[in-house]
């Protein structure tokens, strides 16, 4: 008798919880009355762009034949860039181009890119690379060309500011 107690007192206790637990779930259900409602959103997934240079300062060395009216000198460094996005195009700008002294750099295309050569820099942005694409280019070679016309000019550090735009 006793076990057929406990037996009862169980299936009492599993229907009890089951009716609890389809309580639950209609009282959390959402309520359907008809009616329905719609949103619109707009996504919009703006370019990441990166630029970085390898190696720190770098500086030119300007070497002259002693009967040289004028100095020229080369440095390379390198730099890495990501765009996301439509093509996108790497400037550069001087700080403070002096009237004596020429700096010509050439950037390296990534894979898909056109590079513009060798660019006299100016305070003003130009064009260094062109259709960059979208994806993640590393260690391209960057080559500094400086030449001073008055041989007895000493060269200043200067600040190139490079910058990712659209095509």
């Amino acid at each position: 008798m006793y076990g057929e107690l406990t037996k009862t007192r169980r299936i009492w206790k599993g229907a009890i919880a089951m009716a609890a637990v389809l309580f639950f779930l209609l009282a959390c259900s959402p309520v359907y009355a008809g009616s329905s409602a719609t949103q619109v959103v707009m996504l919009k997934v703006t370019p990441v762009d990166d630029i970085t240079m390898e190696g720190g300062s770098s500086f030119v060395s300007l070497a002259q034949a002693a009967s040289a009216r004028s100095a020229s000198g080369q440095v390379s460094s390198s730099y890495s860039s990501s765009s996301v996005g439509l093509e996108r195009r790497i400037t550069g700008a001087i700080d403070e181009a002096p009237s004596s002294q020429m700096v010509k750099i050439h950037m390296a295309a990534p894979e898909g890119a056109r590079s513009s050569g060798y660019v006299p820099l100016s305070q003003v942005h130009r064009s260094l690379v062109t259709g960059t694409p979208d994806r993640v280019a590393t260690d391209l070679p960057i080559t500094y060309r400086m030449s001073s016309q008055d041989k007895n000019s000493t060269p200043a550090a200067r600040t190139i500011t490079f910058t990712i735009t659209g095509d």
